[in-house]
């Protein structure tokens, strides 16, 4: 049968390594799935983790970590006849480690039209190159196989699409997300291609954004800069008061802000600051200015 449905748990789980101990709540587990061959499967399944915790080796000033509401979510779907759709999310609802607290974290990301032949040839060449690795011809031979493959994935217009990554620490919010397209349409992409960067980029569409917000910046850009300050105030054997360091952070990391922001990296916002990037045929753009990182 090529048909899997699964409902069930894991119970709870405790283990310990040498100093260090983790508790694991019960894992749940449903799926619907169908295989289509070892490498594709169509249908859904979902993880989930109620709750983990952990303490670390002491010596190592390793601190309590606890996260929430872990998932996992799988889906596969056919977008034509030879090509399929995989998409993973991760989600964690909180994570606590030390005194950081990350919450709502969110990853998406998307595979569309990728070849069902493709992926179980590249399947079965992954599975001889475990089985030949102490064959150092065979593995060259096996690695080689396996990049040509890029040209048979490539002439069905891969995109991989990551519609959401963000998460809030300390009341401080990110999140981004970005889109590329490959057209492999009307062309015979050859394996010595995948070499030339140029004709890959002629044939790329990305678009992609970013945001984040003057409490996240607050966060980590202040503590950041603060922690290369004392550094350097250490390095030179000089002192300054936490407060004073912390309003220099602050000093420093705005005129930063400010000065991206004059030369049209980041766009000021609201809530914080964006950016948005996109290329088309080689040609790219920041915040919908022509841009050149070269």
């Amino acid at each position: 049968s090529k048909a899997l449905v699964a409902e069930g748990a894991l119970q709870p789980l405790t283990f310990a390594l040498e100093g260090s101990s983790f508790e694991m709540a019960a894992t749940e587990l449903n799926a619907d799935l169908v295989l289509l061959n070892q490498a594709v499967s169509l249908g859904d399944m979902e993880i989930k983790i109620a709750k983990f915790t952990g303490v670390g080796p002491e010596q190592e000033g390793v601190s309590e970590l606890s996260m929430a509401d872990l998932l996992i979510r799988y889906e596969g779907e056919k977008d034509s006849d030879e090509t399929v759709k995989m998409a993973v999310q991760y989600g964690i609802g909180e994570m606590v480690v030390g005194d950081q607290r990350l919450s709502d974290m969110n990853f998406q990301v998307a595979f569309e039209r990728l070849g069902i032949e493709a992926l179980q040839q590249y399947y079965d060449q992954l599975i001889n190159l475990y089985e030949n690795a102490e064959d150092t011809s065979a593995v060259q031979q096996q690695l080689a196989a396996m990049s040509e493959l890029g040209s048979v994935f490539l002439k069905y217009s891969p995109a991989v699409d990551i519609p959401n990554v963000s998460f809030v620490i300390n009341d401080g919010k990110f999140s981004a997300n970005t889109r590329v397209d490959f057209d492999g349409q009307g062309v015979d992409i050859t394996p010595a291609d995948l070499a030339n960067p140029l004709i890959l980029m002629a044939r790329l569409k990305v678009v992609g954004a970013l945001n984040v917000d003057q409490q996240m910046l607050d966060t980590l850009g202040v503590k950041m800069l603060a922690d290369q300050i004392s550094a350097q105030l250490a390095s030179q054997n000089q002192q300054m008061s936490e407060d004073e360091i912390h309003e220099l952070a602050q000093t420093q990391l705005q005129g930063m802000l400010a000065q991206q922001v004059q030369q049209g990296i980041l766009e000021a916002t609201v809530d914080g600051y964006r950016a948005a990037f996109s290329m088309d045929k080689g040609a790219m753009k920041l915040n919908g200015q022509p841009f050149s990182p070269f």
